[in-house]
């Protein structure tokens, strides 16, 4: 059986809780202790944090969520390939338009994968094009979320209570399906 304790504040507000069978009750008068009302408990227990500060944490699950679905676009890529994103579709884009640019790594790459560099050039850029759909897709929703929120906020000036409730009851994942999220195939 779990013990019952009794609540009380210090004079500097700190919150004391004692077991309620007075085997602590020389503690009391001995930090000059004042029982707590039940509304006060509640108070400590159950803090009203402001309303930026609880703004700021649902952002900040929306931030996480956006980071995973991101992961799991670029997860099969190392990040010494993904740094050389620019690169490929550069060069992918210059062999393409018929430029006479000088495209090392694309030429380095089709080779050692025996292809010619038109096809590689032309894989790069799909799944470039599919890349930046996926990334523009779940910016949107991070951004969505973002200004959803911030609605909520700027509307707590005329009713803080419902902007509570909305805060309270707000779905951060709300938004985040698409089936253009399955991961890109590898090149």
């Amino acid at each position: 059986m779990n013990p019952v304790h009794k609540f009380f504040n210090s004079p500097d507000g700190e919150v004391f809780a004692l077991l309620a069978d007075g085997s602590q009750d020389a503690e009391i008068a001995a930090r000059n202790l004042t029982p707590m009302t039940a509304d006060e408990l509640d108070a400590h227990c159950n803090p009203i944090h402001p309303i930026p500060v609880i703004a700021a944490g649902l952002q900040a699950l929306v931030d996480a969520e956006y980071k995973r679905q991101m992961g799991l676009i670029t997860a099969k890529y190392p990040e010494e390939e993904r740094s050389s994103w620019y690169i490929q579709t550069a060069q992918a884009q210059a062999v393409i338009s018929g430029s006479a640019a000088a495209t090392p790594w694309l030429d380095a790459c089709a080779q050692t994968r025996g292809m010619p560099r038109e096809e590689l050039a032309q894989r790069i850029i799909a799944l470039d094009a599919q890349f930046q759909g996926m990334h523009g897709f779940l910016t949107g929703v991070r951004q969505w979320h973002e200004e959803a929120i911030g609605a909520i906020v700027a509307a707590a000036q005329s009713d803080e209570a419902q902007a509570r409730a909305e805060l309270a009851g707000y779905d951060v994942m709300q938004g985040w399906s698409n089936d253009q999220t399955e991961p890109a195939p590898a090149l």
